[in-house]
């Protein structure tokens, strides 16, 4: 009888192992034909003319090539992360629009990565791999105005780089990847104020993390969130001191801090609240499949009782990307590109509680 059992039992672990392998096989072979989909669409659409934004981030990058540096000549009120990107673009790439749209092509696959890396962190391949799927699904779509390489898919790369690294440090116990993460999300408001969320999250989604440290070492708790903390300001910090010793400091103040801040409460709520139903309605009806997973993962995630910090990362992430369209009220389509990760990622959620069933979703 014993016997008899061992062998049942063993048989069910071979059938486990079976799937969990098909598992496995079939993520790789979902997000890599969807790199070569989006790919082949992106590329088609290599030459499409400036959009107005990208068009102000080649100008100023151009001048910034010339030795001219942002908010002396030209003026804007996003800070200058944006256009030195641009500027390591065009001097790589070539001053021409199919080479700011290749770039966009190899940041979107790049981000998309980050998404099916972060979602393999906390489940396994298969809802990684959904997760990066519906990321460049959603990115190619007009409602975003995904062809076009605006500031927001710049500021979810180094966003998603971040966090993913700050996962690894957390997992590995490790203060050099703590102290990078810190620097990567630091970056992220440096391409537009908007990206300050993210680096908020960080710190909050640590603190919650080391809160049992806290209790047992004081030192230890203050010199990993201190660490993280001064990473993250670093970026900001070199920036404001370099435009202070060449003189252009009041130029970096009025453009960057006093002019956004005028200009985020122009519009009133009631204004807000028609232009975000007007942006995110389309965006919604292009998109049906991901957000039914999307509800299903929001509702889903909290029967997960006993991962604690895969709830609190995910709506955490979720809080902190949706606040990050909010700033103005403005709810411009090219926005919702940094909301679009998050909600991948539950998404993914939503596929994994299903998969339950199946006894498919076993981490790998």
């Amino acid at each position: 009888m014993r016997q008899k059992k061992a062998t049942t039992s063993n048989i069910s672990k071979d059938k486990q192992r079976v799937l969990l392998y098909l598992n496995n096989i079939f993520a790789f072979n979902l997000i890599l034909f969807a790199i070569l989909f989006v790919s082949i669409i992106r590329l088609k659409f290599l030459n499409i003319p400036l959009e107005r934004d990208e068009g102000e981030y080649a100008y100023m990058a151009q001048l910034l090539l010339q030795g001219s540096l942002p908010y002396t000549e030209a003026y804007s009120m996003k800070l200058p992360g944006i256009y030195l990107i641009y500027a390591g673009i065009l001097s790589i790439l070539g001053q021409t629009h199919a080479a700011i749209h290749l770039a966009l092509l190899l940041v979107n696959i790049a981000t998309a990565i980050l998404i099916f890396f972060i979602g393999r962190f906390f489940h396994n391949n298969l809802p990684g791999a959904v997760a990066g799927v519906s990321f460049l699904v959603m990115t190619i779509s007009p409602t975003v105005l995904g062809l076009w390489a605006h500031a927001t898919h710049f500021i979810m790369l180094f966003a998603l780089c971040g966090l993913l690294i700050m996962l690894i440090a957390i997992k590995n116990n490790s203060l050099k990847f703590l102290f990078l993460s810190g620097i990567l999300l630091g970056f992220a408001p440096l391409i537009k104020q908007h990206g300050i969320f993210f680096s908020l999250f960080g710190v909050c989604f640590l603190c919650w993390t080391y809160s049992d440290l806290m209790k047992k070492s004081t030192k230890d708790f203050t010199l990993k969130i201190g660490l993280f903390v001064l990473a993250a300001a670093i970026p900001y910090c070199l920036i404001a001191t370099f435009y202070l010793l060449t003189g252009n400091i009041s130029n970096f103040w009025l453009w960057t801090i006093q002019y956004p801040l005028e200009y985020v409460s122009l519009v009133p709520i009631s204004d807000g609240a028609e232009a975000l139903k007007t942006s995110l309605v389309p965006i919604l009806k292009n998109n049906i499949t991901i957000f039914l997973l999307f509800i299903a993962g929001v509702a889903g995630i909290f029967y997960d009782k006993d991962r604690s910090a895969v709830v609190l990362f995910y709506y955490g992430f979720f809080v902190s990307s949706f606040l990050s369209i909010l700033p103005g009220f403005y709810f411009r389509p090219h926005y919702f590109i940094t909301l679009l990760p998050a909600i991948s990622l539950l998404a993914a959620i939503g596929l994994s509680f299903g998969l339950n069933k199946f006894n498919l979703n076993k981490k790998s």
